[in-house]
């Protein structure tokens, strides 16, 4: 089980929760909007449309996000450097999350998820550190800064 404990520069702790849901096959792979494959070549992400409207993310073929059906959809995905991990934002009725995806090797995903201010721009995801997650305008020019730490227990 995978623990993660977060907290944003700005706001409070992030909401976590676990990852789960099967994916479908192949047809399913070619209905991603993207696929993001890890820097290492071994995991993709992905960003499908779901059957009820809104978007979810797939790793590896498996629904990670979200655990509702509320309609969302998803920006880029930022995979962190030692590819146990993906950063996105998503957007559902005006409102804006980062949220991470915490998927070290042998474990089951966790999601973890946290809510950006209104008139902070999030178009770009900095990975500042193993477990610290920058969003921003730019790359260089993060605003809202989450971090986190992870137990394998």
């Amino acid at each position: 089980m995978l623990a993660a404990l977060g907290a944003l520069t700005v706001l409070a702790a992030p909401t976590l929760g676990a990852a789960g849901a099967t994916g479908a096959g192949s047809s399913a792979a070619a209905r991603a909007r993207m696929r993001v494959t890890s820097p290492d070549g071994r995991r993709v992400a992905e960003v499908r449309s779901q059957p009820r409207g809104g978007e979810g993310v797939y790793l590896d073929g498996r629904r990670v996000w979200p655990d509702d059906s509320a309609p969302r959809s998803i920006g880029v995905v930022a995979w962190s450097r030692r590819c146990d991990a993906f950063a996105f934002v998503s957007s559902t009725r005006g409102l804006h999350e980062l949220v991470v995806v915490v998927a070290p090797a042998g474990v089951a995903p966790a999601a973890m998820r946290w809510a950006i201010p209104d008139g902070s721009p999030a178009r770009a995801i900095t990975w500042l550190g193993p477990s610290r997650v920058g969003v921003g305008p730019a790359l260089l020019d993060p605003k809202v800064v989450a971090s986190w730490q992870s137990q394998v227990r």
